[in-house]
């Protein structure tokens, strides 16, 4: 083999190398930063997928919010896809549009072995007709368009 011939391969081979490791470092950190949306059946149908990362959303189901402790501002409440409910606990400070009968999004990860969500945000909603879009598309999937997300004329909840 010519050596002009040597050195491109040698090259290209370097190259690909490089590019291949670059593209898996890419990869690997957007699989890492990558988090999914559940309502509380897919979570309870599938807890594996939430063990991780994971978002939660649903309403806040009245009359589910406990304090477990002033000190360390750490509460516990129950969100509903109106199919399943899920517990979920969260230490810090609420956000102020947080009520009981709302839509919210958690982000944090599913305890299996406790069956709650521990949630490390509160992402709360918008006015009292906001219901999460992955929500009313997991609710619009189960029970059919003609759901409790939708308003009595069939239109979204978020269009009013």
């Amino acid at each position: 083999m010519k050596k002009t011939v040597a050195r491109r391969l040698s090259v290209t081979i370097a190259l690909v190398a490089l590019l291949s490791g670059t593209l898996y470092l890419v990869l690997q950190n957007f699989r890492d930063n990558l988090v999914f949306f559940f309502s509380p059946t897919e979570i309870l149908e599938n807890p594996g997928k939430a063990s991780k990362r994971a978002r939660l959303g649903g309403m806040i189901k009245k009359g589910s919010v406990k304090i477990i402790s002033q000190r360390d501002h750490r509460l516990r409440f129950v969100v509903s896809d109106f199919n399943k409910e899920v517990s979920i606990e969260y230490q810090g400070f609420l956000p102020d549009l947080f009520r009981e009968g709302q839509g919210l999004v958690a982000e944090g990860y599913f305890d299996q072995r406790r069956q709650v969500f521990i949630a490390r945000t509160i992402l709360a909603k918008h006015d009292e007709t906001y219901m999460p879009p992955q929500l009313e598309r997991a609710i619009n999937k189960r029970h059919g368009q003609k759901s409790l997300a939708l308003g009595p004329q069939g239109e979204s909840l978020n269009d009013r």
